[in-house]
């Protein structure tokens, strides 16, 4: 069983969903799937739609990640959902 990362980054971009129903798994895919696959290839991730999940092992990598994930978004013209958005504390396991 492999142990369970401190922290991890909750992330929801709801304006896409609502704005671009259809479309928005496509541009996501190119926002944050093969954006984290790229840039952080070593970072468990998972994304629902247009809700997500990053696993870091660190408060403080989760924080400098979710820096990077703003930046992204707001390259793509796009921002995170500001009260959906977190960092959490996942318990050991």
């Amino acid at each position: 069983m492999s142990r369970l990362h401190a922290s991890a980054i909750s992330w929801s971009s709801l304006s896409l969903a609502t704005k671009f129903l259809g479309l928005s798994n496509l541009f996501l895919h190119y926002v944050f799937d093969s954006w984290m696959s790229k840039n952080h290839p070593q970072t468990p991730w998972c994304r629902y739609a247009d809700d997500g999940l990053a696993h870091c092992k660190t408060e403080q990598e989760a924080e400098s990640l979710l820096l990077e994930l703003k930046q992204r978004f707001e390259e793509c013209k796009l921002e995170l959902h500001s009260t959906k958005t977190k960092i959490v504390y996942c318990k050991d396991g």
